[in-house]
C-alpha cells in the first residue's frame, strides 16, 4: 500500500492557511470503486443517495502507541470492531 497523502495537524496551520488547502492537494488519491484514483478521476453522481441524505457507515477505532515499541500501534478488539462495521454495511447493501 502506498501512501496516500502528507499527514499534517491543524495546530500547525494557521486558519488562512488551512482555508487554502484544496482536498486534492491533502489527499492525492481517492480509493474509489476498488482502487486507488487521482482524487480529480473519483467522480459521484450528483443523484447518490449518500449526497442527499448522508446514508453511510462510519467506524472509527482509537489506537494507542505500545509501551515497548513506539512503532507499534495498539487497537481494542479489532476484530469486534471490523465484524459491526461489515454488519452495518449489509443494511446500506
Amino acid at each position: 500500500m502506498r501512501a496516500v497523502g502528507r499527514l499534517v495537524s491543524p495546530k500547525q496551520l494557521s486558519f488562512r492557511q488551512v482555508a487554502e488547502v484544496s482536498v486534492p492537494q491533502f489527499l492525492p488519491d481517492a480509493y474509489y470503486r476498488g482502487k486507488f484514483v487521482p482524487f480529480e478521476q473519483a467522480q459521484v453522481s450528483i443523484a447518490t443517495h449518500a449526497l442527499h441524505y448522508g446514508t453511510a457507515v462510519l467506524g472509527g477505532i482509537r489506537g494507542i502507541p505500545a509501551a515497548d515499541d513506539p512503532g507499534k500501534v495498539l487497537l481494542f478488539r479489532l476484530d469486534a470492531h471490523c465484524q459491526r462495521l461489515s454488519n452495518s454495511a449489509k443494511y446500506l447493501g
